[in-house]
């Protein structure tokens, strides 16, 4: 039997939701999904906080924080058009107690620093919306 890791199919585009549903071994249970939702331009920049789960941060210097920055239309969805190739930049800044100590974007051919230039602003390039 041959192990198939990558599967693809040519689709006519038509704006809306796409999902996928992985099975196996010819089960009828869903082992993974993924949804893809068309998204309109870029209207706003939006800021969430991943790490921790509870959202709760104490400024006792020993706290951190992930927080995701995502570049999204006017129904909240990311907008992946926006620099697929990580051509555009964002320039952030930190204001009161706390200190920016990383940055990133998920692209793997990136290779900007993953040190901010201080703990208190920093940039870094845009990679399909994230």
């Amino acid at each position: 039997m041959v192990i198939c890791r990558h599967v693809e199919w040519q689709v006519s585009f038509e704006a809306g939701e796409l999902r996928a549903d992985a099975y196996r071994n010819g089960s009828d249970k869903v082992f993974a999904s993924d949804i893809a939702i068309t998204h309109g331009d870029p209207v706003a920049i939006q800021l969430e906080t991943d790490w921790p789960l509870s959202k709760s941060l104490v400024a006792d210097n020993s706290d951190t924080a992930l927080v995701a920055i995502r570049v999204v239309d006017s129904n909240g969805h990311v907008v992946r058009s926006v620099s697929p190739d990580s051509s555009l930049e964002l320039t952030f800044a930190l204001s009161g107690e706390g200190r920016i100590i990383g940055k990133g974007n998920g692209d793997p051919s990136n290779h900007e620093p993953d040190k901010p230039e201080n703990s208190t602003s920093a940039k870094h390039s845009i990679w399909n919306g994230l």
